[in-house]
C-alpha cells in the first residue's frame, strides 16, 4: 500500500493505492542498468535546403502569409493544415519573431519514412523560448516539402 498526499489549490487530498502483485513500486530501470549521465548530442548543422525551408516558413508566420507557408508543405500536410491552425501559430509567435530571434538547431531524429528536425526559437524579447519541430518525408514525390510543423 502506497500512501500519498496531494496539495490542490490549498487543499490537501490524501489517499492510498494498493498495488497488485504484478506491479512493482521499483523504478522501471534498476539503478545498476541506468546510465550514470545523460549524454549531449554531437553538434549538428541543418542542411542548407532544410534550413532555407525552415526560415521561409518562419518568415511566413511572421508575415501572416498562409499561402507562402502552405507552398512549402507536402500535399498531405496541405490537406490537414487549416487557416485556423496557421493563425494559432501566427498568434503564438509572429509579434515576437518581428522583434528578432535566433534559431538553435538540436539535430534530427529518423522515424521512417520521416526525418524530424528539432530546434528552438530564442527571442530577443527575452521571453520564453519555443521548441520547434518539422518533418520532411524521405520520398522523391514530396522531397524538401514539410510534412509537419510544430511550435511548442
Amino acid at each position: 500500500m502506497i500512501k500519498f498526499a496531494i496539495f490542490i489549490m490549498g487543499a490537501v487530498v490524501l489517499g492510498a493505492v494498493a498495488l497488485c502483485p504484478c506491479v512493482s513500486a521499483q523504478p522501471p530501470h534498476a539503478p545498476s542498468t541506468r546510465p550514470a549521465t545523460v549524454e549531449m548530442a554531437p553538434a549538428k548543422t541543418l542542411d542548407k535546403s532544410a534550413q532555407e525551408t525552415l526560415l521561409i516558413m518562419l518568415d511566413a508566420i511572421e508575415a501572416n502569409d498562409y499561402a507562402n507557408f502552405a507552398r512549402h508543405a507536402s500535399d498531405e500536410f496541405k490537406e490537414t493544415l487549416t487557416q485556423k491552425e496557421f493563425t494559432r501559430a501566427v498568434d503564438l509567435a509572429a509579434a515576437r519573431l518581428e522583434k528578432g530571434y535566433t534559431v538553435v538547431y538540436f539535430g534530427e531524429m529518423i522515424k521512417a519514412p520521416y526525418t524530424i528536425h528539432l530546434w528552438k526559437l530564442v527571442f530577443q524579447d527575452k521571453g520564453a523560448d519555443l521548441l520547434g519541430e518539422f518533418s520532411l518525408k524521405d520520398d522523391a514525390r514530396d522531397k524538401d516539402k514539410v510534412d509537419n510543423f510544430f511550435l511548442h
